[in-house]
């Protein structure tokens, strides 16, 4: 767990996570500046939305950049 992850909702591949904070635009930033395509769904959810055909090496590279971009929210407080 993180501690400014609230829980991740969704079906399938479109998913939501849910930050404690009402912090998603600062998040989806630091994601798509990294090259990860995000895109808030509410003040305090990114959504994801990843293409049908991705594999499992892209969805690692997506959750090590996800790791990455919550250690902003910790240094932007």
């Amino acid at each position: 767990g993180n501690p400014h992850v609230a829980g991740v909702r969704g079906a399938g591949l479109m998913l939501g996570m849910q930050l404690v904070e009402p912090r998603a635009g600062e998040l989806v930033a630091a994601l798509n500046e990294a090259g990860l395509l995000t895109c808030p769904a509410g003040p305090d959810v990114v959504r994801f939305e990843p293409p049908l055909i991705v594999g499992g090496a892209e969805i690692d590279d997506a959750v090590a950049l996800v790791s990455r971009g919550l250690a902003v929210l910790t240094t932007n407080r």
